[in-house]
C-alpha cells in the first residue's frame, strides 16, 4: 500500500511539474476543462459525449507521452 501511495504522491509532483514548465500541457488542462461541459451542451448522447471527451483526453495522453521522451531524453544526455 505505501508503494501505492508514493506512486501517487510522485505522479501528482510530476502532474505539476508538467503544468509549471509545459505551455501545451497547460493549454491542453483549459481544453479539457472547457470540453467536458460543452460535451453536455453539445449533445444528448452518452456515447457522443464520451467520444468528445476521450479525443480530448487522447490528445492530453500524447502531451505525456511527449513529456515523458523529453525527460528520458534529458536523463540519458545526463548519463552520457
Amino acid at each position: 500500500m505505501e508503494r501505492l501511495l508514493r506512486a501517487a504522491v510522485n505522479t501528482w509532483n510530476g502532474f505539476l511539474a508538467a503544468t509549471r514548465s509545459e505551455e501545451a500541457f497547460r493549454q491542453e488542462l483549459v481544453v479539457l476543462v472547457l470540453a467536458v461541459p460543452l460535451a453536455f451542451l453539445v449533445t444528448e448522447a452518452a456515447w457522443k459525449r464520451l467520444t468528445l471527451i476521450g479525443v480530448v483526453l487522447l490528445l492530453l495522453v500524447v502531451i505525456v507521452s511527449y513529456l515523458l521522451m523529453r525527460l528520458w531524453n534529458r536523463a540519458s544526455e545526463s548519463t552520457s
